[in-house]
Formats: C-alpha cells, sequence, structure tokens
C-alpha cells in the first residue's frame, strides 16, 4: 500500500485538477463551436431549463419537440438539474456546456488523486471525450463518488445517483440531495408531478436498457460476490439500472479502476470498444441499432474487464452496522471478512 507521504498534496491535486478543468473547458468549447454546432449538446437541455425559470416559466411546460436536436424533446431531467445549470444560464449554450464539462473534470481530477496520480490514464479514454463534448453528466457524477462534498449532486440523474450514493454513503449525498429537493419544490410545486408526466408521454423504454438485459449482460451480477466493496454495488447498480448504452454512461464504469495499471487497462480498452463500435455502426443512426446501441461492445470490453478487476480483490470493506447484523448467518465465503470498524447507524 503506498505510503501516506507518497499520496500527491492537496495543492498539488487542486493545481492539476484547474489545470484539467481550464483545459476541458477550452476543449470542449472549440468542438462545440467549430464541429458542431448545436448550442450545449446535451446539456442545452438543463441550460434552456434553467433560462427559462429565471423568467418565471416552467420549463416542462415550455421546452416541446420541435425541429432537430437539440430541439427534438421534452425537459426529461428532473428539476435539480435546472437548478445545478443555474450559475451557466447566462453563458452561450456552448460556454455553459464547456464550462460546466470543465468544472466536472477538475473535480472528477481531484477525486481521483487522493492516492495516487495513476487514476488520472482514465480521462485518456475516448469515453471521458465523449462526455466532455457531448455536454453529459458521468464526469460529474463520478466525482460525487469520489468526493463527499459533491455527492449531492446524484439527485440531477437518479437513473445512476443510486449507484453514486452506494459508492461511498455520507451525510453530504443526504443532507445537500435533501437542500436541492427542497429548493426545487419552492421554486416549482408541480415540477414532479410535470417531470413524471413528461417521461410518460416520451418513449423512453427504446432508448434506455440495462446493461444485465444484454446477451450475457447477467454475469455482472456476479459483483455481488464482492458487495462489501463499494466499487463492486456502484458495478452492480449501474449494470441494473436501464440507461443509454453509449461510451458517455460507460464511462462511469471506468471509476472501477483503482492502480494505474488499472487505468491503463480500462483506458486501451476502451479505445477497442470505440473503434469497434465505429466499424460496427458504420454510418447508421442510433434510431436503426435499437436500445443496445453500443451495448456489446461496452459489455465485452468495459463492463466485463471492471467485473474481472472487481472479482479480483477480497470481498472487504466497511458497511453500516444493521447491514453487518444482518449478515452474520450468511456463509464465511458470502459474508467475507466483517470490517473492523462497521459504520454506525
Amino acid at each position: 500500500m503506498m505510503a501516506v507521504q507518497d499520496r500527491p498534496s492537496r495543492r498539488a491535486r487542486i493545481a492539476v485538477a484547474a489545470g484539467i478543468g481550464i483545459l476541458a473547458t477550452v476543449a470542449a468549447h472549440a468542438h462545440l463551436t467549430l464541429f458542431e454546432n448545436v448550442l450545449g449538446f446535451d446539456f442545452t437541455w438543463p441550460w434552456r431549463a434553467a433560462r427559462i425559470l429565471l423568467t418565471g416559466s416552467n420549463p416542462y411546460q415550455v421546452i416541446r419537440p420541435a425541429g432537430v436536436f437539440p430541439f427534438d424533446a421534452y425537459f426529461k431531467y428532473p428539476l435539480p438539474a435546472a437548478l445545478v445549470a443555474l450559475p451557466f444560464a447566462r453563458l452561450s449554450g456552448a460556454g455553459a456546456a464547456a464550462a460546466f464539462g470543465g468544472i466536472s473534470a477538475g473535480l472528477l481530477t481531484y477525486g481521483l488523486t487522493e492516492q495516487s496520480w495513476g487514476r488520472l490514464f482514465i480521462l485518456m479514454s475516448p469515453p471521458f471525450v465523449d462526455v466532455l463534448f457531448s455536454g453529459q453528466w458521468s464526469t460529474l457524477l463520478m466525482a460525487g463518488a469520489l468526493v463527499p462534498a459533491v455527492s449531492w449532486v446524484a439527485v440531477c440523474k437518479p437513473t445512476v445517483g443510486l449507484a453514486v450514493f452506494a459508492y461511498r454513503p455520507n451525510r453530504w449525498a443526504l443532507l445537500g440531495g435533501a437542500i436541492l429537493l427542497a429548493v426545487s419544490f419552492v421554486v416549482l410545486p408541480s415540477w414532479l408531478s410535470d417531470w413524471l408526466d413528461i417521461l410518460r408521454r416520451d418513449d423512453l423504454a427504446r432508448w434506455y436498457m440495462a446493461p444485465v438485459a444484454l446477451i450475457g449482460g447477467p454475469v455482472l451480477l456476479l459483483a455481488l460476490l464482492r458487495w462489501r466493496r463499494p466499487e463492486a454495488r456502484y458495478l452492480l447498480l449501474i449494470s441494473v439500472t436501464p440507461h443509454v448504452l453509449w461510451f458517455y454512461t460507460a464511462f462511469l464504469v471506468m471509476l472501477i479502476a483503482q492502480t494505474r495499471r488499472e487505468a491503463q487497462i480500462m483506458s486501451l480498452l476502451s479505445v477497442a470498444a470505440w473503434f469497434g463500435c465505429s466499424w460496427w455502426l458504420a454510418g447508421r443512426t442510433f434510431n436503426a441499432v435499437g436500445a443496445s446501441f453500443a451495448g456489446y461492445w461496452l459489455l465485452g470490453f468495459m463492463f466485463v474487464p471492471a467485473l474481472v478487476m472487481v472479482l479480483h480483490r477480497p470481498n472487504e470493506g466497511t458497511v453500516p452496522a444493521w447491514l453487518e447484523r444482518r449478515v452474520s448467518s450468511l456463509p464465511g465465503w458470502l459474508r467475507g471478512t466483517p470490517a473492523a470498524t462497521p459504520i454506525s447507524d
């Protein structure tokens, strides 16, 4: 195990995080303005919702499918996502997405470097670039799993928010998430029913799919054998949660890498998955390939390797005391090694 004195200092971590955050912001803004010309790509929806809130209107009523991407769908996020986007509302669409992506990258960098610099290799991967250039939330959600003070962001994307909370349950997530939800109801009391109504009328089923639903996907349930480990619970919940099977969501799986070598392996495998998927798509659209999209490439080159990494680790970890009591009667091979000091109730 790395000695405490060999870990990066907090000052160094902050400096590197700031540098990567700035570079990510510049790169995302250049890409969105020079190559995409679609405002903030997927971040356009929370950005538009934030701007609508500032006018006193209801984004669930104002945003309607019209034209082409990114004006082809309802606002399908919970209102907390729009509140998080408020600081970026006065920027252009591309500027908002770039700033959001850069800040997310900086926060993730800080979280990844708690023990060493080695895990930063996951940022040298197509999934990270895809998250950054498409204005997606995976980078910020991963930062929330690693940095307790940011963990409240899980309520903005409940599809994977539970996995983020399972990785490192903490008071920041509970209290911060509760405050953000409370503020959401103060700002727009009807938002929950409005959001659920949007989800009912939108055909989400054709876009969302749980990795375990793929042929061979149930193998991911073997993560249960390492249930004491936070990364095992995290991988399991991501695997059973329906979401868009594409690289910006698969980036979440790269958090499983804990060492420099594992981060390098995951990064290289993601490159292979990217090229393989690009060859397989061969110009076809998402509508043509269905909900699985790149699912089998992601399963074989990212999810399963992440599972192998988890299974190579002992079933050890700190769990809540109430859970420790309930599993005490299970066979020893399934219980794993009990933690020396369980988390108090």
